[in-house]
Parts: C-alpha cells; structure tokens; sequence
C-alpha cells in the first residue's frame, strides 16, 4: 500500500501561524477567514483561502482554536468561559471521525477483495 504523508511546514508558514496566532490571542469575537487574509496582507481568493485553511490547520494542532459549523469564523478559546464551546469542538470533531470511519470500511472490503 502506499504512504501518503502531508508535506511539513515551512519556516514561512510558521512565521504566519505566530502572526495569526497572535492576532487571535487579541480578538474577542469570532474571525472570518476574509479578515484574516486582510490581516496578512492577502487578497481574499480562493488559493489564499487554501492557505489560510493549512495555517489554520497548524494552529490547531497545538491550541484550541475554535471553529463549530453553527458560528461563522475562528477564535481561540481563552479561559474556563470557552469550556463548553471547546466541547462543542471536540464532539463535533469526533463525530467527523466517525463518519470518515463509516466510508473507510467498504474502501478496506474492495482493497482486501482485489489486492494482489
């Protein structure tokens, strides 16, 4: 079978996620994608959007950063206030494993059907 690995950050990339990050750390309320692509001096397109969505990607994997489908934006939970939003987060992101799970299985049945 073969390995698909996700290509590693770059130094630029994590320049941006610490500007980003900090940015954040100073909003109150949630932030659109279009106001940050404002905020790194981007136009808002569709391949800046795309790289925007990987700095976001990154920051989340080392802070809570906070993005539920019933609120539009991201921000960075912050203190005992945000607990409930970040567990709304968390099962939401559970149930999308969940679901990934459910359309893995019959990929797995047709690979171990015709493998060589």
């Amino acid at each position: 079978m073969c390995e698909i690995k996700k290509p590693e950050i770059s130094e630029n990339q994590k320049m941006l996620a610490n500007k980003l990050y900090k940015f954040l750390m100073q909003q109150i309320e949630s932030v659109d994608k279009k106001t940050m692509c404002e905020f790194l001096g981007w136009e808002y397109n569709s391949s800046n959007d795309r790289k925007l969505r990987i700095i976001l990607a990154n920051i989340g994997k080392v802070k809570p950063l906070l993005a539920t489908s019933d609120q539009r934006g991201y921000r960075l939970a912050k203190n005992s206030e945000d607990v409930e939003e970040v567990e709304h987060q968390w099962k939401e992101i559970d149930k999308r494993i969940q679901m990934l799970e459910e359309r893995r299985k019959p990929l797995i049945n047709f690979y171990e059907k015709y493998k060589a």
